[in-house]
């Protein structure tokens, strides 16, 4: 009786063995997996902050070229360009279903 549960004993530790070792497997290809994952982020992070570095500068040259040619606009230079002063001023207004709106004109505040 003795042998048989020898034997048992010896079938459950070589499954625990393997069981241990395939977890232990596991947990290394996972701590790689991980590893170079955050290697490739990090990769990536410093292109994408190459990029953005790039845009930026291009948008700041865009934006002086725009406050050079917002300098050149004046009422003479619009004239030339065919567009004149208003001669009455209309405001756009919409009616709306509150009866104490501020756009209305009984309103005394």
């Amino acid at each position: 009786m003795r042998a048989g549960k020898q034997k048992n004993i010896e079938h459950i530790e070589q499954k625990l063995f393997w069981v241990l070792a395939a977890v232990i497997a596991a947990s290394i290809a996972v701590y790689l997996y991980f590893v170079v994952s955050a290697a490739v982020y990090a990769a990536d992070r410093q292109h994408i902050a190459s990029q953005a570095a790039e845009l930026r500068s291009g948008l700041s040259e865009l934006e002086s070229t725009y406050l050079a040619e917002a300098k050149r606009i004046d009422p003479e230079f619009a004239r030339q360009r065919g567009y004149h002063d208003a001669q009455e001023v209309v405001y756009a207004r919409r009616d709306t279903l509150v009866s104490n709106s501020v756009y209305n004109s009984d309103n005394e505040i």
